[in-house]
């Protein structure tokens, strides 16, 4: 009877002791800075992305043939940004990218932008009000009066992989120009590239 007590005793503390070994704490999760550097990987990072955008936005502002439209528009240029083509083997967010390209873009003061996405979901606003029956037509936003877009900034996003043994390499190109919707003609193009290697 006493031998029995131990053994129970005994697997009682053992049991206590694997249940207390697998409780294991939560990760400590902390802020850190949003532009510091982020290599933990050789995949496109939110480092390449703030680095792609602020360049091709600055390339963009400070063309001359950007200039001059400007000039010769009167003011801000109506644009559109298309999604960003991602033609990697890799995840990456495109819209993200667009959108963080969008936002400097209209934070330059030289573009106005129309959202092709957003335009959608208006015109099925705009046809509920215009054929419904249940709009007051004196204070229906009328059809057709919305402005359009005067260029189109697109772009795509490719890589090219190499390795060696324990160390492999990915090659990063985004391009990204912009189109005249009128002419037809490229008025700006530029190109990033980025390299990243992993040991």
């Amino acid at each position: 009877m006493k031998k029995a007590l131990i053994i129970v005793a005994a697997v009682a503390a053992l049991g206590t002791v694997v249940f207390l070994g697998g409780c294991t704490s939560a990760p400590t999760v902390q802020y850190t800075d949003s532009t510091a550097v982020d290599a933990l990987s050789t995949n496109f990072s939110s480092t390449d992305l703030q680095m792609t955008t602020s360049s091709m936005v600055n390339s963009l502002v400070t063309s001359p043939m950007i200039t001059n439209a400007y000039k010769q528009n009167g003011g801000p240029m109506i644009i559109y940004v298309d999604n960003i083509k991602n033609n990697t083997d890799q995840h990456i967010d495109a819209g993200m990218l667009s959108d963080s390209i969008t936002s400097q873009i209209l934070n330059s003061g030289l573009f106005q932008l129309v959202d092709m996405n957003a335009m959608a979901a208006a015109k099925k606003q705009l046809d509920f009000q215009a054929y419904s029956g249940m709009v007051d037509q004196s204070k229906a936003i009328q059809l057709g009066t919305m402005t359009g877009a005067q260029y189109m900034v697109y772009g795509n996003i490719g890589t090219m992989n190499a390795s060696n043994g324990s160390q492999s390499s990915v090659f990063y190109q985004i391009t990204m120009s912009m189109m005249d919707l009128k002419s037809g003609l490229i008025v700006w193009q530029n190109t990033k590239q980025i390299r990243k290697v992993s040991n």
